[in-house]
């Protein structure tokens, strides 16, 4: 499956790759303050540069449904606006757009993907438009970083309570997918947690 992304992604957006300009670029806000602990941390992130004639565009890319990236566009577009903060005022680079590539195949691509018959497969391919431009707020990096703060401060005071399991089986307005499967299936600690083993546990008894 990850193969499968990595092919289609290359396929469909090779004009866009051959652009890349800067790739693998690391961004690093070093000497952040929690809110409430003053616990000290680093943000830091990875994106790639788009330089084209006088316009400049950052692409986070995540292995995530573009829907997913649609409905949810402020918390994405918050986290690429610290980001775009880092890359235009502390590192002085222009910038004039963020966006996210979500390479989560659609489920109808992957339909037409298992056709014998390359002409359907190509117009698949090419239909599908991975890419959300979110642009960038400056107005919303010191809310963010304070979001940032905030989880920091759970994590060192060991606080991962989980949602509960209710919450698992529901769907946010315009989702396709319930929690579980949107949110779960991508957290490393789903197998040592106690909402998501009971869930798994009553979906195998078919309750």
């Amino acid at each position: 499956e990850a193969f499968k992304q990595i092919l289609c992604y290359f396929r469909r957006n090779i004009e866009l790759i051959i652009k890349i300009t800067e790739a693998e670029v690391k961004l690093t806000l070093p000497e952040q303050k929690t809110p409430n602990n003053e616990i000290r941390y680093t943000i830091e992130g990875i994106i790639d540069i788009v330089r084209e004639d006088d316009f400049t565009w950052m692409y986070d890319i995540k292995s995530h449904d573009k829907q997913q990236v649609e409905n949810n566009r402020d918390q994405y577009r918050k986290q690429l606006s610290v980001y775009a903060h880092i890359w235009k005022s502390l590192r002085g680079n222009p910038l004039d757009n963020t966006a996210i590539i979500a390479t989560a195949l659609p489920r109808e691509l992957k339909k037409d993907l298992l056709s014998d018959d390359i002409e359907i497969r190509n117009k698949a391919l090419n239909k599908w438009d991975p890419v959300v431009p979110l642009g960038y707020s400056e107005d919303e990096v010191e809310e963010m970083i304070t979001d940032f703060g905030l989880v920091v401060e759970k994590i060192e005071g060991k606080e991962f309570t989980p949602p509960p399991v209710e919450r698992l089986t529901t769907k946010d307005e315009g989702e396709r997918n319930i929690f579980a499967v949107n949110i779960c299936r991508n957290c490393d600690a789903r197998f040592s947690c106690e909402s998501f083993r009971t869930y798994v546990r009553t979906k195998d008894k078919g309750k």
